[in-house]
Order: structure tokens, then sequence, then C-alpha cells
């Protein structure tokens, strides 16, 4: 049986000699009030570039995280009852550049999702087991208001394309969280550049 429900998130992904790998994340809630996030993994596909088509294909799974008060008609960009957030920073470690991308929750919940855009540069071609540091410090007064550490660890660099694991955690004096994820990208050995998200 089909049920309705109200979604908002993120997805994106690569293509190497047109094949098509990609991630996706969402908030979802149900009109009972059911709200947790969907996560779109192994997306897999072709592109065609002749025609400027792609047809790709991969698994949804629903992740229930709680009960909301807010409807699903009220999860929307611009919302008062979805929380939005922005970031960017640079990257150091074997691969240096920046990040910047999305954060995104329901303002009764202590949950949320990032998704972000990350690319930059390297001077020799990292191992396969590869790692790149992202930290932001917010001071007022030289005093930090806010602390944020991620961390990806790569698990293959080669053959055009990157993985890596991500994992992080972020404070204000207002709250505190960590975050895990997936990252996803591709590397020209020519011109030592680097993409992912």
């Amino acid at each position: 049986m089909f049920e309705e429900k109200k979604s908002s998130g993120g997805i994106g992904g690569i293509t190497l000699n047109n094949i098509i790998e990609g991630k996706g994340i969402a908030i979802y809630i149900k009109p009972d009030g059911t709200t947790g996030y969907l996560l779109l993994d192994s997306i897999t596909g072709q592109f065609y570039p002749n025609i400027g088509m792609f047809e790709a294909g991969g698994n949804i799974t629903a992740t229930q995280m709680g009960t909301t008060t807010v409807l699903p008609s009220q999860l929307y960009d611009d919302s008062p009852y979805v929380d939005y957030g922005k970031f960017s920073e640079t990257i150091t470690g074997d691969i240096n550049g920046g990040i910047s991308g999305d954060s995104l929750s329901i303002i009764d919940q202590p949950w949320g999702i990032w998704h972000a855009g990350s690319g930059g540069t390297y001077t020799a071609t990292p191992s396969a087991n590869w790692s790149a540091s992202i930290n932001a410090d917010t001071l007022v007064g030289g005093v930090p208001v806010s602390i944020n550490r991620i961390e990806v660890s790569g698990t293959e660099w080669s053959n055009n394309r990157l993985i890596g694991s991500t994992r992080g955690y972020w404070g204000d004096v207002y709250k505190t969280g960590i975050l895990v994820g997936e990252t996803l990208g591709t590397f020209d050995p020519t011109a030592y550049t680097w993409q992912a998200l």
C-alpha cells in the first residue's frame, strides 16, 4: 500500500567511464507524525553522453527516529519548522581543499542530516589509506563558541575513484552532536585535483 510522505534532503554521485554511482539522504515526515531519514544507497547506473540521458537505480531504506508535531506539509525550503544551516571550511591532510554544504533538521528533533560537496588538490598520490581533517572553530572575543572536527578516512584511492568514511563532532554553547557518514568522489591523476561529496 502506498503511503504519502514529505521529504527533503540531498543526492549526489560520480560518473566514471559513463558508469554512475551515488548516495542520498533525506528527512521524512509521515501523516501520523512519525519522522526519520531515508538513506538512498547502492545507486548505480549508466550515463549515455550521446543523448544526454542516464538511468540509475538503488535501494531506499527508511529509519524511524521519533515523532514530531510538524506536519508533512511544513517540511519545505524556508519553513519556520525546519532548521537549515550552511557551512564552508578548509580541508588539510593527505589532500587539501575546501568543503561547503548544508544541514537540515526539524525544530523539535535532536537529530538532522548534513550533505556537502568538496574539492581541492594533492601533491603526491595518496595510498589506499588516506585521511583528511576539517577543523572549524568559531571564536567570539577569543573564546570558542562552536567547535567542529571532521575526519575522513579513505579506503580507496585508485582508478580515478576515492572512497572514505566520515566521522566527526560539533559543539556550541547550545548543543553538541556527532557526525557519521560516507565520502565518494573522483580524482584526476594528471591535474592532481579531486572532488567528492
